[in-house]
């Protein structure tokens, strides 16, 4: 087979425009992501809340224009991962007084009070039988966090919650050991989490800190590979295929 002069240019000039529509797709493609991601990632700053933060923040009812309390501890549904209820400290006492704000009764949450309707809204915590037992922020916040594959992680130290309705969104895991509380928090999405118990929250094994065991197996492996009979024949074929087409087109 023989090609002329004019058509392996008129092949290189069709396979540069390709290459610069490619490259113009790719483009485009990214900035619509980054674009898409950064809208996302506001609108999702814009309804998450930490809970930790509002540890302290008051209770105000709406009607009565009264600060009923401040916010002593939040409860939590783990099966439904939701918060629930906000447990309160009255004014002038030095701890929660038994009174509780549920989460359904809430009109806002803002970052210097949660609104509540009026009085009403603002029930005895022993008479609610559905928050009984309910694991709160303190006990949370003492989780270990371990992947599946076992990996020691870090301990829990908040959780990010959609203010609008109480579902969990984000937790937020602080690294193990001296230096892993130097480093930034490590943020799993709710929905990637494969459990939250009493003891522990399971987590992906790619969350999972790389020691330099995981290093040497990876080294490994790729080495075995290398000396794979049949890896180096699937290497050796596409070496004489490139050969044999820069043969003819010369």
């Amino acid at each position: 087979m023989h090609f002329s002069l004019a058509h392996t240019k008129q092949v290189f000039v069709n396979a540069g425009a390709n290459l610069a529509n490619l490259r113009e797709y790719v483009y485009k493609g990214w900035v619509r992501g980054a674009i898409d991601k950064m809208f996302a990632q506001h609108e999702r700053n814009t309804i998450a809340m930490d809970a930790k933060s509002l540890k302290g923040i008051a209770v105000v009812c709406i009607e009565e224009g009264e600060k009923i309390g401040t916010v002593d501890n939040i409860l939590f549904d783990l099966e439904r991962r939701r918060v629930i209820a906000f447990k309160l400290i009255k004014p002038n006492l030095l701890r929660s007084g038994g009174i509780v704000a549920k989460m359904s009764d809430i009109e806002s949450i803002g970052k210097d009070a949660i609104m509540v309707k009026n009085k009403d809204r603002i029930r005895e915590l022993k008479a609610e039988r559905d928050l009984q037992g309910r694991p709160d922020l303190d006990s949370i916040s003492s989780l270990r966090v371990v992947s599946e594959n076992g990996t020691y992680v870090g301990n829990m130290d908040t959780i990010q919650f959609d203010k609008t309705n109480g579902v969990i969104t984000d937790i937020e895991v602080t690294g193990g050991g001296f230096m892993g509380r130097l480093r930034r928090n490590l943020v799993i999405p709710a929905n990637e989490i494969v459990s939250i118990g009493s003891d522990v929250v399971v987590i992906p094994d790619k969350y999972a800190p790389v020691t330099e065991s995981d290093d040497e197996d990876k080294s490994d492996k790729e080495e075995t590979e290398d000396r794979n009979p049949a890896q180096i024949e699937a290497n050796s074929a596409s070496t004489r295929a490139e050969d044999e087409n820069d043969r003819i087109i010369r």
